[in-house]
């Protein structure tokens, strides 16, 4: 049986860009519930998320 795929908020994404300062992936894997794959593609999409976030405000609608 697979996992349940666990989605990130825009608010928590923008939290965990954040947050992630002298940070490892592992630590925010753990804090944040999901997979190793995701903590680390957010950073590379920053620019996209916190253009997303700014125009949207504090949306706590789950967004890829």
């Amino acid at each position: 049986m697979a996992k349940k795929r666990n989605e990130l908020s825009l608010k928590q994404k923008v939290d965990l860009l954040k947050n992630s300062d002298g940070k490892t992936s592992r630590q925010l894997v753990e804090a944040y519930g999901v997979g190793r794959t995701r903590v680390e593609n957010i950073p590379k999409r920053k620019p996209e998320i916190m253009e997303v976030f700014e125009d949207n405000g504090s949306s706590s609608r789950k967004w890829q």
